[in-house]
């Protein structure tokens, strides 16, 4: 008789770890896009066959966030990053989900709400940043800006980041530091001012 064993105990965390690389931002630790829009698109289909209320996405973008780096570097912009993450992690409800696309811009998914719902919650995140954060190179009030989406069909997952996206610029447009919540109009004019 002969036995071989061989210990793939490393093999394993290696392949939980690229895994996880492969659905987290590197920088937050937060679900990326790839895992945010499975999340959407889960959801999306639980919708379909439930008639719960819809489900919502508010997209978070920093005001003025080039400025940040451009002033204080890179370096303390990543750190302001991570702590918005952390931050926006804790304004939420359990079972929410917190994503990073990429940049300055997060992204809430918020299953099982109205829009009062959807909008009680954003505004909440954006008075969350507001107080100061903590980080190496002093304390800062972060301000942003958000677009809420609503959703009680079965729109994809682009739909309704895109649509986020466009009243999120709405917010901008009208000031900074506000929430906007999307209609059907605002796409129309997006069309509009493209062509």
């Amino acid at each position: 008789w002969v036995i071989t064993a061989q210990d793939v105990t490393e093999q394993a965390q290696l392949t939980a770890e690229l895994r996880h690389q492969s659905l987290h931002d590197t920088l937050t630790g937060l679900p990326n896009r790839g895992l945010l829009f499975d999340r959407i698109q889960h959801s999306v289909d639980l919708r379909t066959r439930s008639e719960e209320s819809g489900l919502s996405l508010v997209l978070v973008d920093i005001d003025d966030f080039k400025s940040f780096n451009d002033s204080l570097g890179h370096t303390t912009g990543d750190e302001l990053l991570r702590a918005v993450a952390e931050r926006l992690s804790t304004c939420v409800r359990y079972g929410d989900t917190v994503a990073r696309l990429g940049g300055d811009e997060f992204v809430i998914l918020l299953e099982g709400t109205d829009e009062v719902e959807a909008m009680v919650l954003a505004e909440r995140a954006l008075e969350s940043l507001a107080l100061p954060v903590h980080i190496a190179s002093g304390s800062f009030a972060v301000r942003a800006s958000a677009g809420v989406v609503c959703s009680y069909d079965d729109a994809s997952p682009v739909e309704l980041l895109r649509s986020a996206d466009i009243a999120m610029y709405a917010s901008k447009r009208d000031g900074k530091s506000k929430v906007t919540l999307f209609n059907p109009d605002m796409h129309d004019d997006a069309n509009r001012q493209f062509e």
